[in-house]
């Protein structure tokens, strides 16, 4: 494919008028149907059959309304259509150039306003907010299919997860577009055509469409981008609870292969203090890159070795390609060839390409006794021991061989049919065989290609990074957009995949990253080693500072995942996804909210001592000086080697572990529950479980809601079970306000509490805090 171009709407065919009455409209003149249904909840799908389109999708997605729909559609004269109520239109389809087609390929143009802000459209290398620009969706390779400049610039387009997925938003109103079609999709949102050196034309068409394949598109309307967020992963689908180890620190390289790697990995984060849950392996663990094989002079008894691991509190989370070696003799290869599960090329035969094992087969994903085949391969990989999967090279990564002699369903579809779906179908059957294997374990999957709906079983990172001030600085925008896209557990290589991390990067990297929803430490081979203690001794202590900092708020992170899962709530968030009323914070792209509590603004350019940090309204208390601040304005704010700038929002209980971290064995029952309130009243509810099993499905939950009130320097608290399935907890009040007085009140009785003083090392520097007895809650 040629990503520089896409289609344009100047080639299309364009419905003048739609005939009919009612939810459906003809477009005469090609041939087309259009229907449009309200599903209830402000959210609306159009349909449209015709041209021998046929519906590829893997995954079907289903929306179960909670209430009826405040807005409506209208069909206008001319094929245009009016989306919004009396109040004035949402979204507005261009009249007489809205609905058009062009051979296969099919085309939506909306009326675009000035107004208007864009986000989402997956993973891509564009600008944060994505206001003139035009794109392809098409999983690519990218170290493969760009140039090494283009790698290490961030100029890759499109790259490794294809959700085309738009958000529209304006001052009041927020439209999101789903393209529910596997096909290369693209979208369009008013790009600058350059017809000559000097001169351009403004082209202001906003459009989306796809090349062929059923048109099946999704509008979700809502007053703010979390309602539009959360309506998306509803109907896509949240991503299931991870286990509480994979929301930890994992350490990653393309060299380490024998057990000998790992064991003295474990030696040595416990040499150092530092907590660390996953320890990867890349390729070379297997017997010639043979997938679901290990080789036996690396590990002798992988059985014996990775339970040996698991007793130490190791995770050790294999590498696995899709890619299957040609040789007969190897039974994965041979069971395939007599099961006919590979994808064939235009004769009929097995397609094959060259990936690490040489000549290579591919499982055809597109089959559902594909699926079970694969799944069950994973099964039995996974009785090993290994405790979770790093699925790579399923964009699909061909090498050099051309993509489209790759066809699916045993040679009947074409290759662009199922192409941007294969990570999904790979990750779909690789949760089953884990589960399989361990049916009341949460599957640990970490895929790096991806469609709609892979969310529902893999999270991602975000590819082959470079270790440089670029990549890190687009970390930021590119992990948000994914979020808002319905793919919330991702995130970058830290700090950074391919070239050299300087001791700065590093340590800038793990200060930006270290509250990212997935932290893992990656290098490619022939690179510097980067594990923290590769460097020098100030940053090893930087780093480990900010991996213990991310173990003490796993509490927070977890009942954040908790939230995703139950009503589709992102973790990492851009600031006008909790403060939509502003217009400050379209194009920040540096700084995020963790959650609704935590705000961070790290410094992601090379040799900068301090930054300009926006503050919403409101007032924040700075992790580093320890002081509060009146928000609804910019700051000036420096920053040491060790420090980074942190803010814990006014009206917020951030609910942590106790002390300070140093391995990785969690407690959530051990607590502190950190009370950021200046006046008025907050509350949150915590939730705990064992962090590894399905038993919290069955009631093996304690769910506790705590609630504060400051008025008048007086301070009280309460607690209140709402389930205890897990037992009680202890809790530590600690305050960054002494009141006057503070009561406290569990189960109907009313005690007041004494207050010591308190301080630690924050970010910054000493935090001096107010702190309480341990409290028991939950019973």
């Amino acid at each position: 494919m040629d990503f520089r171009k896409i289609p344009h709407p100047v080639n299309f065919r364009f419905a003048g008028a739609l005939a009919g009455k009612g939810s459906t409209r003809a477009f005469k003149e090609a041939g087309v149907s259009l229907r449009i249904r309200d599903l209830g909840e402000d959210v609306f799908h159009l349909g449209m059959t015709g041209r021998s389109w046929k519906d590829e999708n893997l995954l079907p997605l289903s929306w179960k309304a909670a209430g009826p729909s405040r807005l409506s559609w209208t069909w206008l004269d001319k094929g245009g259509f009016s989306l919004g109520d009396a109040q004035g239109a949402r979204l507005r389809g261009e009249p007489g150039a809205c609905f058009g087609v062009c051979g296969k390929s099919w085309l939506l143009r909306f009326v675009q306003e000035e107004a208007m802000r864009f986000y989402g459209f997956g993973e891509k290398n564009l600008p944060f907010e994505r206001s003139k620009v035009d794109t392809t969706f098409w999983n690519t390779d990218l170290w493969a299919d760009y140039t090494p400049q283009q790698c290490e610039a961030g100029e890759t387009d499109p790259m490794y997860v294809s959700i085309p997925f738009m958000l529209i938003r304006k001052p009041g109103a927020v439209v999101g577009v789903l393209v529910a079609n596997p096909f290369p999709s693209f979208m369009g949102t008013g790009k600058t055509i350059a017809i000559s050196p000097g001169e351009t034309r403004e082209d202001e068409s906003l459009y989306v469409g796809a090349t062929d394949g059923l048109p099946s598109v999704f509008f979700l309307c809502g007053n703010t981008p979390a309602e539009v967020v959360e309506k998306l992963q509803r109907l896509s689908g949240t991503t299931p609870l991870p286990p509480l180890w994979g929301l930890g620190h994992h350490q990653c390289r393309w060299g380490y292969q024998t057990f000998e790697d790992l064991d003295g990995l474990d030696r040595s984060f416990r040499k150092h203090k530092i907590p660390c849950d996953g320890l990867w392996l890349d390729i070379d663990y297997m017997d010639r890159f043979k997938v679901f094989t290990f080789d036996k002079k690396k590990f002798s008894k992988p059985a014996a070795q990775l339970a040996e691991l698991r007793r130490r509190g190791r995770r050790v989370v294999p590498i696995i390609d899709p890619g299957v070696k040609v040789e007969r003799g190897y039974g994965v290869y041979d069971d395939g060839l007599k099961r006919k599960v590979f994808a064939r090329n235009p004769e009929g035969a097995v397609f094959k390409s060259f990936v690490w094992p040489g000549k290579t087969a591919f499982p055809d994903f597109s089959l559902a006794r594909v699926r079970e085949w694969w799944a069950k391969r994973v099964e039995g990989f996974a009785r090993l021991g290994v405790s979770g999967a790093w699925l790579d090279m399923n964009e699909p990564a061909l090498s050099i061989v051309v993509q489209e002699d790759m066809l699916f369903r045993e040679g009947s579809k074409p290759h662009a049919a199922y192409h941007n779906q294969y990570a999904l179908g790979m990750a779909m059957a690789s949760r089953e065989g884990f589960l399989r294997a361990r049916p009341n374990e949460r599957p640990f999957l970490i895929s790096r290609a991806g469609f709609i709906g892979s969310n529902r079983f893999a999270g991602f990172w975000t590819g082959d990074n470079c270790s440089n001030w670029i990549h890190l600085k687009k970390s930021i925008g590119l992990t948000l957009n994914l979020a808002i896209s319905g793919a919330p557990f991702n995130g970058p290589d830290v700090p950074g995949f391919a070239n050299d991390a300087s001791p700065e990067l590093a340590r800038a990297w793990y200060k930006a990253g270290f509250l990212f929803p997935f932290l893992r430490n990656h290098s490619g081979t022939g690179t510097r080693k980067q594990e923290p203690w590769a460097f020098d001794a100030r940053t090893l202590a930087v780093v480990r500072h900010y991996i213990r900092l991310r173990y003490k708020l796993l509490p927070y992170l977890y009942n954040l995942f908790i939230g995703q899962a139950e009503q589709g709530k992102a973790v990492l968030r851009p600031l006008f996804y909790e403060f939509p009323d502003s217009q400050d914070f379209d194009r920040v792209d540096d700084q995020f909210m963790v959650g609704p509590a935590i705000l961070q603004a790290p410094l992601v350019e090379e040799g900068k001592k301090g930054r300009k940090v926006l503050l919403p309204q409101g007032h924040w208390f700075d992790a580093g000086s320890g002081k509060w601040l009146a928000g609804g304005r910019s700051v000036r704010v420096g920053s040491s080697a060790k420090a980074t700038p942190l803010y814990f929002r006014d009206g917020s209980l951030v609910v942590t572990q106790a002390g300070e971290p140093t391995d990785n064995r969690n407690n959530l029952k051990e607590l502190e529950l950190h009370v950021f309130l200046r006046q008025g009243s907050a509350e949150v509810d915590y939730c705990f479980d064992d962090g590894e099993s399905f038993d919290y499905q069955k009631g093996a939950r304690t769910r506790l809601r705590f609630k504060f009130e400051q008025k008048g320097g007086r301070l009280s608290g309460s607690v209140e079970t709402l389930a205890a399935g897990f037992g009680p907890c202890r809790v530590r009040v600690v305050l960054y306000q002494r009141p006057k007085t503070f009561s406290f009140s569990r189960g109907g009785k009313t005690q007041d509490l004494e207050l010591a003083p308190h301080s630690w090392t924050a970010s910054g520097g000493p935090l001096k805090a107010w702190i309480s007895a341990p409290i028991r809650c939950g019973v």
